[in-house]
């Protein structure tokens, strides 16, 4: 039994899938980003680098498409994107519930990885429907480290955001406060 290998190189050095290794051994692993979403996501920069444990809150995206953009692509699962299909999820149900299967035993097979490369890390939500990842808790110095889990593409922080506009006018939530009691 015999493999043949042949260089491997690609046209953009910016395209996440490139790959670089120059010669293939019978022991080298090529891992690249496989999915259309995992392509896209990207690693908040503040937390690269930290050297500090202390918690904090951040998605994970995981490698595989959130059931609600998953345009096809893995074998024997249709696809379920309500763009692709014409069909919103709730009228797709024997795709979705097959796609969501699936993602949710690959959610479960890289957040087991995660938790052996980083046994602090606190697992809190899984989001297959609408984003491919999980919320958790984990310390800073650990990004890195997380990074290098086969199926982990990209960590961003996890943060509250409020909005900068005060819509209590636009709702007009002023003309009804009087009547209700409140100012």
């Amino acid at each position: 039994l015999g493999i043949v290998a042949a260089p491997v190189s690609a046209a953009s050095p910016k395209d996440p899938t490139t790959l670089t290794a120059t010669a293939l051994t019978p022991d080298a692993t090529i891992v690249g980003t496989k999915s259309e979403s995992g392509q896209a996501a990207q690693t908040d920069p503040a937390l690269v680098g930290r050297t500090d444990s202390t918690p904090i809150n951040v998605i994970i995206k995981y490698d595989f498409d959130a059931t609600a953009s998953y345009a096809g692509g893995v074998a024997g699962l249709a696809p379920t994107s309500p763009q692709v299909t014409g069909k919103k999820l709730k009228d797709n149900r024997g795709a979705v519930d097959a796609y969501e299967s699936y993602a949710k035993g690959k959610a479960g097979r890289i957040s087991a990885a995660v938790r052996n490369s980083v046994p602090s890390a606190q697992i809190k939500k899984t989001f297959s429907t609408a984003y491919g990842g999980v919320t958790a808790r984990i310390p800073a110095n650990s990004v890195a480290a997380l990074l290098k889990v086969q199926g982990v593409v990209a960590i961003q922080s996890d943060t509250l955001n409020q909005t900068q506009d005060d819509n209590t006018t636009f709702i007009g939530a002023q003309a009804v406060w009087p009547s209700l009691g409140g100012s």
